[in-house]
């Protein structure tokens, strides 16, 4: 690896330790682990690949919704955070967890138990909205973002829980849909409101 190349990996990992330090000023209570080139295990089959995890007690409070529930989550930051968003993952009891793949799909489960809370295109374009117009404010917008996106989907899953629901209600819950399908629904959405 040449200098040019290491030192614009030690900005790289910079600025994704600083956006976790930005996640974890959303929680009360929160730790911080640093883990360059390394996956990183947080419960029994977890593995994520990143920089910085973000762990502790999320207030689920968002938008017009006013709760004092809380998930303990942890979100963790990779190296090119910019394209990907941080995985998130719950260890709550009430994350609905089906058996059927559709099902778990539906719920917004993956396959590795991580939460798909963003697509990974809405995500880039948010963030390289934001860049040009206003960049020292990147970390801070990405980390609300992440946050924001987080509570919505984890105060579903403990609704979901509470109500006792084993379909996601996708009338009442708007969400993008599942892979291709989604990032399609998305980028024409994207595309009918750039044209106008």
């Amino acid at each position: 690896m040449s200098i040019l190349e290491t030192i614009d990996r030690a900005g790289k990992i910079s600025e994704a330790i600083t956006l976790a330090d930005a996640i974890g000023a959303h929680f009360p209570v929160r730790s911080l682990s640093i883990h360059t080139g390394c996956n990183v295990s947080g419960t029994s089959k977890v593995l994520s690949t990143g920089i910085a995890t973000v762990r502790g007690k999320l207030n689920l409070s968002h938008q017009n919704i006013v709760t004092t529930a809380t998930a303990d989550c942890s979100l963790c930051v990779p190296l090119d955070w910019p394209q990907t968003p941080p995985a998130l993952r719950c260890t709550a009891s009430w994350i609905r967890r089906p058996d059927d793949p559709t099902v778990r799909a539906d719920w917004h489960v993956n396959q590795d138990n991580s939460l798909c809370y963003v697509l990974d295109r809405e995500w880039y374009d948010c963030l390289a909205d934001i860049q040009p117009k206003k960049p020292h404010l990147i970390i801070q917008c990405a980390a609300f973002y992440c946050v924001n996106n987080a509570r919505w989907l984890l105060y579903r899953h403990l609704e979901g829980y509470r109500r006792r629901l084993k379909h996601w209600p996708a009338k009442e819950w708007i969400c993008w849909s599942h892979s291709i399908a989604g990032l399609r629904a998305y980028l024409a959405q994207r595309n009918r409101h750039s044209n106008k």
